[in-house]
């Protein structure tokens, strides 16, 4: 599952995030038949898919991991900058 740049996603606030986390939900729930009362731990084990916060702090590390890991010149620049 992949969100496109949502290591950059820092500047939303808890209460998108989570409108975001809850979107992710019903649309797994929507698209491989759940009911809207299924428990969403067993939902995700059953289909083997992670959870949100997963994706997110996946993505984010990963991201980190790559920034800071960087030979160009210029991403060197701006993380020294604190960017």
């Amino acid at each position: 599952m992949g969100f496109y740049d949502i290591a950059l996603w820092k500047h939303y606030n808890a209460g998108t995030i989570n409108r975001l986390k809850s979107a992710y939900i019903k649309c797994i729930k929507i698209f491989f038949g759940f009911s809207r009362r299924h428990s969403v731990t067993q939902m995700l084990q059953e289909l083997h898919i992670v959870c949100f916060d997963t994706i997110l702090f996946n993505s984010r590390s990963k991201f980190k991991y790559l920034w800071n890991s960087s030979h160009n010149n210029i991403v060197r620049l701006l993380s020294s900058l604190g960017l």
